[in-house]
C-alpha cells in the first residue's frame, strides 16, 4: 500500500509540474480497448476436490474484457491516464449428460461460477517516438478493483456446493507496448500488462484506440 500511495502522489506532483507546460502535443483524449486476459494461477476447485463421472467438469482461465479511458497528453513523453474496466470473467461449471427413454440427451448443469471484476484505474504512460508514426509505451499505475468469485467445495456425502466470496483492493498495475498514429487525431495502441486481483495474477493484451479532443 506505501508503494502505491507512493506512486500516486509522485504522479500528482508529475501532473502540477507538467501542467502548465506549453507544448503542441499537450491535449485531451479518449478511447476505448479491448482486453485479452489470462488467468493461469486461478483455481476454481477448493481442497483438492475431485469431479467423478458421470459428473463432467469444465473451466476456462481466459477471456475478452473491455475498457474505457480518458487521458491528458502534456507533452510528446508524458501522459496520466484513468479508465474503468471490466475484466475477463473466467468460470467453471459441474454438468452432467441425461439420456431419456427416447434416447434424446440432455444435459443439466449442477453447479458454476465465475471470476468477476470491475476495476478503476490511474496510470502515468511514457511514450518514446521510433518514427513520426510509430512510438514505444510503458506505464505504471494503480488498479482499484472490486471482485465476485465462486469456487467448488465437496463434501462428506460427495456432494458438490458453490461458495461465494466478495474482495475490494488496490492492486500495483504495469505494462510495456508499441503505439501507431493512424491519423492526427486518432492512435491505436498493443500493450502487456500485468496486475492483482484477488491474489491472483493477471496477464493482459490490450488492443487500445484513443481519439485525441
Amino acid at each position: 500500500m506505501k508503494l502505491i500511495n507512493t506512486l500516486l502522489l509522485s504522479m500528482c506532483v508529475l501532473t502540477s509540474n507538467l501542467v502548465a507546460a506549453s507544448d503542441k502535443n499537450t491535449f485531451s483524449y479518449f478511447g476505448v480497448a479491448l482486453q485479452k486476459s489470462n488467468f493461469d494461477e486461478i483455481q476454481f476447485k477448493q481442497n483438492q476436490t475431485e469431479i467423478n463421472e458421470p459428473l463432467k467438469y469444465k473451466e476456462s482461465t481466459s477471456g475478452i474484457g473491455a475498457r474505457i479511458f480518458t487521458g491528458f497528453n502534456f507533452n510528446e513523453y508524458i501522459a496520466v491516464e484513468a479508465g474503468l474496466s471490466q475484466f475477463a470473467k473466467p468460470d467453471f461449471s459441474v454438468s452432467e449428460k441425461v439420456t431419456n427413454a427416447d434416447k434424446t440427451t440432455k444435459t443439466t448443469t449442477h453447479n458454476k461460477g465465475s471470476f468477476s471484476t470491475l476495476g478503476m484505474d490511474i496510470r502515468a504512460i511514457a511514450s518514446y517516438s521510433i518514427t513520426d508514426d510509430v512510438f514505444l509505451r510503458a506505464q505504471i499505475g494503480a488498479l482499484g478493483w472490486d471482485n465476485k468469485s465462486e469456487s467448488l467445495a465437496s463434501s462428506e456425502n460427495e456432494a458438490y456446493t458453490t461458495i461465494e466470496a466478495k474482495d475490494r483492493g488496490v492492486s500495483l498495475l504495469t505494462g510495456i507496448g508499441i503505439g501507431y498514429g493512424i491519423s492526427k487525431t486518432m492512435a491505436v495502441s498493443l500493450d502487456f500488462e500485468t496486475t492483482k486481483v484477488a491474489e491472483i495474477p493477471i496477464k493482459t493484451l490490450s488492443l487500445g484506440f484513443s481519439f485525441k479532443l
